[in-house]
């Protein structure tokens, strides 16, 4: 998990540093700095949730460990959506706060803000694996998913500039979380979202 985070906040710089100019690089870094705003509600969860999660697990309160679950979910998307709709509808706003000049970075701060969202969200499986005795599962969904990440920053900055450094950070806020939402299901066996579709190939795969 930490070595999910240092991906996300140092080495994505330090590869789009490494590629983009100045210029590409201020707006890309402006539109990551606005949509982390989104990513503080994690600090919340972290902090309230967690300790939770293992205690009702070890004394085999499974209904009350989904409740809780799906009322961390609940919270996280209560509290990102409000930024995120003011990131959508008012980005020129949000980056007005570094200055003149920034308000081409409105399309990458669009896209961060989705994927900051996603994560917030979403951000209860990470917690229940590493606190339901999975933590070498979650280890091994992060080291995974920070390897796509390298590839595609290191594929996409170069041909994209900007736009693919956006898009390619937006993939990595994401996809570990999806990935552990398909593990929850299978190892602990509820779906974060209760309406979530049961019946869709993902679901049918995490019953086998």
């Amino acid at each position: 998990m930490s070595l999910a985070e240092f991906m996300q906040n140092v080495l994505v710089v330090f590869v789009a540093a490494f590629f983009l100019n100045s210029h590409d690089l201020g707006l890309f870094k402006a539109a990551e700095r606005s949509a982390l705003l989104i990513g503080f509600v994690l600090m919340l969860i972290a902090a309230i949730f967690p300790p939770r999660f293992s205690a009702l697990y070890h004394n085999n309160e499974h209904d009350r460990l989904i409740r809780l679950a799906r009322q961390s979910a609940f919270l996280g998307a209560a509290l990102s959506v409000p930024m995120l709709l003011i990131c959508l509808f008012f980005p020129d706003v949000v980056l007005s706060l570094f200055g003149s000049g920034f308000s081409d970075a409105a399309p990458y701060l669009r896209l961060l803000a989705l994927a900051q969202t996603i994560n917030v969200s979403t951000a209860a499986v990470g917690f229940l694996l590493n606190m339901t005795g999975h933590e070498g599962l979650m280890r091994n969904i992060a080291l995974i998913c920070t390897g796509v990440g390298v590839l595609t920053f290191v594929v996409s900055i170069p041909t994209m500039g900007a736009l693919g450094a956006a898009l390619s950070l937006s993939m990595v806020l994401v996809l570990q979380n999806l990935v552990a939402l398909f593990f929850v299901k299978r190892r602990l066996g509820f779906w974060l979202y209760p309406e979530w579709p049961f019946h869709s190939p993902l679901a049918r795969a995490a019953k086998r």
